[in-house]
């Protein structure tokens, strides 16, 4: 972004500085993966359970054509999209979270810029 553009931004609220400093306590952990999974893991079951619901009522209706090892596939892939779905909501998380943090960061060192520049131009008056 442009230098005039970051220094026409208001000054931080109250909330933004106090994201902030959440954030720099709370960043290195929320990347973590088994972080994410833990965190996101219920919303992954979310999502998962229906698909693996509707397998376990129409398995014993086709008998033919879906058999106990492909039942198995199928509940170790649904397994699996459940993982990856709470890791993919995790990192996009962080990554929000991440991206915010950063334009707050240009807010701040902006303002202290401007602040800065208008003090050294009362100096040289």
């Amino acid at each position: 972004m442009s230098e005039q553009v970051i220094r026409s931004w208001p000054p931080l609220t109250e909330e933004e500085k106090k994201f902030i400093i959440f954030w720099e306590k709370e960043r290195d952990t929320r990347h973590k993966w088994t972080f994410q999974i833990k965190r996101y893991l219920p919303r992954g079951m979310m999502f998962g359970f229906p698909i693996a619901l509707f397998f376990f009522v129409e398995a014993p209706r086709h008998r033919g054509l879906i058999s106990h090892s492909d039942l198995v596939v199928i509940m170790f892939a649904i397994a699996l999209i459940i993982i990856f779905y709470a890791i993919f909501m995790g990192a996009t998380k962080w990554d929000e979270y991440e991206s915010h943090y950063q334009i707050l960061k240009m807010k701040e060192a902006g303002n202290s810029a401007a602040a800065n520049s208008q003090d050294n131009y009362k100096k040289g008056e």
